[in-house]
């Protein structure tokens, strides 16, 4: 049995099932193999500014992690890392962006949900992002499946319904372009955004990154 401990309100009126079997029976004889299962992760976009910050256009930096394994090994990216079985989502955020930058008790706010079928490679992946902010200076030190963790320098313009980003540290140039498209709904109106083009990340992150800097500006 997955839990330990069952609230009664999953025993519904504690009448039996078609199959006229209990709760309890229906749980001893149910095959959690019998659907194939997703894995589930979470990253984390982490932004910081010297100071407060009050207007988007003040200088903005993203902590990336470079990755020393498959797959994109050697590329920077988003912390994050794969959900425990028995693990809140935001504690899964807090414990993996800890062990991959050393940073921990931040604010974070859960934003849209991935589930590209071909976003990763090894297997399907549904991720949630979180979105995190650190106004004044903020050490990090790289852990666990990061090779190295540093603060990129941000930029993002709109063009129109055109995002562009751009991620900068050295020697290492990370760009993005993304469509911002509006469908119109008298109760349900929705946006979405169709990544063109990126080059030295991979499309799911710089999507999410966008996403999270529209998310903030919209906010300020």
């Amino acid at each position: 049995m997955f839990l330990d401990n069952i609230d009664r309100i999953f025993y519904g009126t504690g009448d039996k099932n078609e199959n006229g079997e209990t709760f309890e029976e229906f749980l001893e004889k149910y095959n959690p193999d019998l659907y194939e299962k997703p894995s589930c992760t979470v990253d984390m976009i982490v932004i910081r500014c010297d100071g407060r910050l009050e207007r988007f256009d003040q200088k903005k930096q993203i902590l990336l992690i470079k990755r020393k394994n498959h797959p994109c090994i050697g590329m920077w990216s988003c912390p994050g890392g794969f959900i425990e079985i028995k693990e809140n989502i935001i504690d899964a955020a807090r414990r993996e962006l800890e062990e991959e930058t050393g940073i921990k008790n931040l604010p974070m706010q859960q934003l849209l949900t991935y589930g590209k079928y071909d976003m990763d490679p090894r297997m399907r992946v549904i991720t949630t992002p979180f979105l995190s902010l650190i106004e004044g200076d903020a050490a990090v030190k790289a852990g666990d499946d990061a090779e190295d963790a540093a603060w990129f320098d941000i930029t993002l313009e709109n063009r129109g319904n055109l995002y562009h980003l751009e991620l900068e540290k050295e020697d290492w140039h990370i760009e993005a372009d993304m469509l911002e498209v509006k469908e119109k709904h008298s109760l349900l109106p929705q946006t979405r955004y169709e990544l063109i083009r990126s080059s030295n990340m991979d499309e799911c992150h710089c999507t999410m990154i966008i996403e999270a800097l529209v998310y903030l500006k919209e906010r300020l």
